[in-house]
Protein backbone atom coordinates (compact mmCIF):
# COMPACT_ATOMS: atom_id res chain seq x y z
CA UNK A 1 0.00 0.00 0.00
CA UNK A 2 1.25 3.44 -0.80
CA UNK A 3 2.39 5.51 2.10
CA UNK A 4 0.31 8.62 2.68
CA UNK A 5 1.33 11.48 4.86
CA UNK A 6 -1.71 13.60 5.74
CA UNK A 7 -1.57 17.35 5.74
CA UNK A 8 -1.89 18.56 9.29
CA UNK A 9 -2.66 22.17 8.62
CA UNK A 10 -5.62 24.21 9.59
CA UNK A 11 -6.64 27.46 8.06
CA UNK A 12 -5.43 30.19 10.34
CA UNK A 13 -8.13 32.73 9.88
CA UNK A 14 -11.15 33.39 7.77
CA UNK A 15 -11.27 36.28 5.39
CA UNK A 16 -12.25 39.58 6.89
CA UNK A 17 -14.41 42.46 5.93
CA UNK A 18 -14.72 45.93 7.36
CA UNK A 19 -17.53 48.35 7.93
CA UNK A 20 -17.16 52.06 8.16
CA UNK A 21 -17.57 54.32 11.10
CA UNK A 22 -16.85 58.03 11.43
CA UNK A 23 -14.23 58.47 8.70
CA UNK A 24 -16.30 57.12 5.79
CA UNK A 25 -15.62 60.35 3.91
CA UNK A 26 -11.97 59.46 3.54
CA UNK A 27 -11.31 58.02 0.07
CA UNK A 28 -8.93 55.32 1.29
CA UNK A 29 -11.31 54.23 4.02
CA UNK A 30 -14.10 54.04 1.47
CA UNK A 31 -11.88 52.11 -0.95
CA UNK A 32 -10.93 49.63 1.79
CA UNK A 33 -14.54 49.22 2.83
CA UNK A 34 -15.69 48.75 -0.78
CA UNK A 35 -12.94 46.24 -1.49
CA UNK A 36 -13.56 44.09 1.57
CA UNK A 37 -17.36 44.24 1.60
CA UNK A 38 -18.40 44.56 -2.04
CA UNK A 39 -15.56 43.68 -4.39
CA UNK A 40 -14.44 40.63 -2.42
CA UNK A 41 -17.94 39.36 -1.62
CA UNK A 42 -17.95 36.50 -4.14
CA UNK A 43 -14.28 35.65 -3.56
CA UNK A 44 -14.87 35.58 0.19
CA UNK A 45 -17.85 33.28 -0.28
CA UNK A 46 -15.78 30.98 -2.48
CA UNK A 47 -12.92 31.11 0.00
CA UNK A 48 -15.29 29.94 2.73
CA UNK A 49 -16.30 27.08 0.43
CA UNK A 50 -12.61 26.28 -0.12
CA UNK A 51 -11.85 26.37 3.62
CA UNK A 52 -14.69 23.94 4.33
CA UNK A 53 -13.59 21.60 1.53
CA UNK A 54 -9.92 21.89 2.54
CA UNK A 55 -10.83 20.73 6.02
CA UNK A 56 -12.15 17.49 4.51
CA UNK A 57 -8.89 16.61 2.72
CA UNK A 58 -7.77 14.24 5.45
CA UNK A 59 -11.00 12.26 5.03
CA UNK A 60 -9.54 10.72 1.88
CA UNK A 61 -7.17 7.77 2.20
CA UNK A 62 -6.27 6.39 -1.21
CA UNK A 63 -3.83 8.07 -3.57
CA UNK A 64 -6.49 8.19 -6.26
CA UNK A 65 -9.07 9.79 -3.95
CA UNK A 66 -6.63 12.38 -2.59
CA UNK A 67 -5.32 13.46 -5.99
CA UNK A 68 -8.83 13.53 -7.46
CA UNK A 69 -10.10 15.64 -4.55
CA UNK A 70 -7.21 18.10 -4.87
CA UNK A 71 -7.36 18.30 -8.66
CA UNK A 72 -11.14 18.26 -9.16
CA UNK A 73 -12.45 20.01 -6.05
CA UNK A 74 -9.92 22.16 -4.20
CA UNK A 75 -7.80 23.58 -7.01
CA UNK A 76 -10.79 24.60 -9.19
CA UNK A 77 -12.23 26.58 -6.26
CA UNK A 78 -8.88 28.34 -5.90
CA UNK A 79 -8.80 29.05 -9.65
CA UNK A 80 -12.22 30.67 -9.36
CA UNK A 81 -11.07 32.83 -6.45
CA UNK A 82 -7.92 33.87 -8.32
CA UNK A 83 -9.96 34.84 -11.39
CA UNK A 84 -12.45 36.79 -9.27
CA UNK A 85 -9.82 38.73 -7.36
CA UNK A 86 -7.68 39.32 -10.46
CA UNK A 87 -10.76 40.92 -12.02
CA UNK A 88 -11.16 43.47 -9.25
CA UNK A 89 -9.93 46.86 -10.42
CA UNK A 90 -8.40 48.86 -7.59
CA UNK A 91 -6.68 52.21 -7.70
CA UNK A 92 -5.88 52.94 -4.07
CA UNK A 93 -2.32 51.97 -3.09
CA UNK A 94 -3.30 50.38 0.21
CA UNK A 95 -6.14 48.41 -1.36
CA UNK A 96 -3.77 47.20 -4.10
CA UNK A 97 -1.53 45.90 -1.33
CA UNK A 98 -4.46 44.07 0.29
CA UNK A 99 -5.45 42.56 -3.03
CA UNK A 100 -1.89 41.43 -3.66
CA UNK A 101 -1.57 39.83 -0.23
CA UNK A 102 -4.82 37.94 -0.62
CA UNK A 103 -3.91 36.75 -4.12
CA UNK A 104 -0.48 35.65 -2.90
CA UNK A 105 -2.05 33.46 -0.22
CA UNK A 106 -4.56 31.86 -2.60
CA UNK A 107 -1.84 31.20 -5.18
CA UNK A 108 0.31 29.60 -2.49
CA UNK A 109 -2.58 27.33 -1.51
CA UNK A 110 -2.93 26.32 -5.14
CA UNK A 111 0.80 25.70 -5.48
CA UNK A 112 0.91 23.69 -2.26
CA UNK A 113 -2.07 21.53 -3.20
CA UNK A 114 -0.65 20.95 -6.67
CA UNK A 115 2.66 19.90 -5.11
CA UNK A 116 0.84 17.71 -2.60
CA UNK A 117 -1.25 15.97 -5.24
CA UNK A 118 1.83 15.24 -7.36
CA UNK A 119 3.92 14.08 -4.41
CA UNK A 120 1.20 11.72 -3.19
CA UNK A 121 0.74 10.30 -6.67
CA UNK A 122 4.51 9.82 -7.09
CA UNK A 123 4.90 8.55 -3.50
CA UNK A 124 7.60 11.09 -2.70
CA UNK A 125 7.83 12.00 0.97
CA UNK A 126 10.13 14.94 0.24
CA UNK A 127 7.48 16.29 -2.13
CA UNK A 128 4.86 16.05 0.60
CA UNK A 129 7.19 17.91 2.96
CA UNK A 130 7.70 20.62 0.32
CA UNK A 131 3.94 20.85 -0.22
CA UNK A 132 3.31 21.15 3.53
CA UNK A 133 5.90 23.94 3.69
CA UNK A 134 4.16 25.76 0.85
CA UNK A 135 0.80 25.36 2.57
CA UNK A 136 2.31 26.72 5.79
CA UNK A 137 3.49 29.76 3.81
CA UNK A 138 -0.04 30.11 2.44
CA UNK A 139 -1.41 30.17 6.00
CA UNK A 140 1.18 32.77 6.97
CA UNK A 141 0.33 34.83 3.91
CA UNK A 142 -3.38 34.73 4.73
CA UNK A 143 -2.57 35.80 8.27
CA UNK A 144 -0.56 38.73 6.86
CA UNK A 145 -3.56 39.70 4.74
CA UNK A 146 -5.91 39.56 7.74
CA UNK A 147 -3.43 41.49 9.87
CA UNK A 148 -3.21 44.16 7.16
CA UNK A 149 -6.99 44.48 7.03
CA UNK A 150 -7.07 44.84 10.81
CA UNK A 151 -4.24 47.38 10.80
CA UNK A 152 -5.82 49.50 8.07
CA UNK A 153 -9.17 49.29 9.82
CA UNK A 154 -7.66 50.75 12.96
CA UNK A 155 -5.82 53.41 10.96
CA UNK A 156 -9.00 54.53 9.19
CA UNK A 157 -11.42 53.93 12.07
CA UNK A 158 -13.26 51.03 10.45
CA UNK A 159 -14.87 48.09 12.23
CA UNK A 160 -13.58 44.61 11.39
CA UNK A 161 -15.92 41.65 11.16
CA UNK A 162 -14.40 38.19 10.78
CA UNK A 163 -16.24 35.93 8.39
CA UNK A 164 -16.47 32.34 9.58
Amino acid sequence: MKKLIPIILMLVMACTMVTGCSSAEDETATAIEDFTTKDMKSATSNYAKFAKAYGKLNDYETVEDITKYCDKTLIPILDTIIDEVDGIDVEDKEVKSLKSKFLDSVKLYKQGLTEYSSAIEEQKDEGVTKANNTLTKANESLTAYNDSVTELSKKYDLTVKTIK
